[in-house]
């Protein structure tokens, strides 16, 4: 059943290097994080060191334990920084001994950097926000992947910092993506209700009426309350057409024992065909536990982005 999930809800296609507008969007990021920090008189205090040219090594050193990610970013952007338009850099080297997923103890060296002093002491913050961000947000998702025991489909929302990152971040953590834009899937909520005036039957029928192309990966639907759950899953079963695409319906801050009640009676009559079921709201990592053993097959939750501890990682230097 999750692997049937993660086909729509893990859209690990377009977060990798090989896919070209990540690679893009990967050297905008760091092109832009490195125009603000030099803005239009660069580094001023790498100016006063002796010899700012001076061949350095520098070490990154985990201070905490935790998942790693932003490797493969990193890595890619420093084999291409001659295609940086504003930023003038000379040749770094990177080499990290672990790989994205892999897990940091506290006090490992885990790679290097080679290069100027000057370059090294440029790219230092906006390499180490970037590896922070990212390992604190696999860590967290990797912690609640832990605690759901692999039960259910873990996802982030799209409350997040950094979109496409934090949405990597996650699937290196072990979880999914849900959305990464607008275009991804069709996602009913509470506003797009109320616009329909609270009417699920003129929404559904809106829905069965578009074509698979203008649903996107998946279609779900937010409802907050047991009755709501109740009529969204019963007129699907009845009215969606043949061979139609699976409904994902979110139960958005919903006690478990709700939860329970809503699958049980879908169940009961015969409506869970097709349907699946995804709990948001109010979830965290002290009730993370019951709510996977309630039935849902996905968990969002808001906290593995809005809410991620960064990583503390360091770069130490050796000359």
């Amino acid at each position: 059943m999750i692997n049937i999930i993660r086909k729509t809800h893990c859209l690990e296609k377009y977060l990798r290097i090989n896919n070209q507008e990540y690679r893009q969007h990967v050297l905008d990021f760091f092109e832009n994080n490195l125009r603000l920090d030099v803005r239009n008189k660069g580094d001023i205090t790498s100016r006063l060191l002796p010899d700012p040219e001076r061949k350095i090594e520098a070490f990154f050193l985990a201070k905490s334990d935790g998942v790693v990610a932003g490797i493969e970013e990193i890595e890619f952007f420093l084999n291409h920084v001659e295609k940086l338009a504003s930023i003038k850099l000379g040749e770094v080297s990177v080499n990290f001994k672990v790989r994205d997923a892999e897990r940091l103890t506290k006090g490992q060296e885990f790679g290097s950097l080679k290069g100027s002093a000057q370059d090294i002491l440029l790219l230092e913050r906006t390499i180490l926000n970037f590896l922070q961000r990212m390992s604190g947000v696999a860590t967290a998702t990797a912690k609640a992947c832990s605690l759901s025991a692999s039960k259910v489909l873990i996802t982030p929302t799209r409350k997040t910092l950094w979109p496409l990152f934090d949405k990597k971040a996650c699937m290196v953590g072990g979880g999914g993506t849900h959305r990464l834009s607008l275009s991804d899937a069709v996602l009913i909520k509470d506003n797009h209700v109320a616009l329909f005036e609270n009417n699920f039957a003129a929404i559904l029928d809106k829905i069965f009426e578009s074509s698979k192309e203008q649903l996107g990966n998946f279609v779900e639907i937010e409802v907050t309350s047991k009755n709501d759950a109740l009529k969204v899953a019963q007129y699907y079963f009845e009215q969606a057409p043949k061979g139609f695409q699976p409904l994902y319906i979110m139960l958005d801050n919903m006690k478990v024992t709700e939860i329970k009640m809503i699958i049980n009676q879908c169940k009961k009559m015969g409506w869970q065909k097709n349907i699946f079921f995804e709990a948001s709201g109010g979830i965290n990592f002290e009730n993370l536990k019951t709510y996977a053993a309630s039935g849902v097959d996905i968990i969002s939750l808001g906290m593995l982005t809005h809410s991620a501890k960064a990583l503390d990682i360091s770069l130490e230097f050796q000359a």
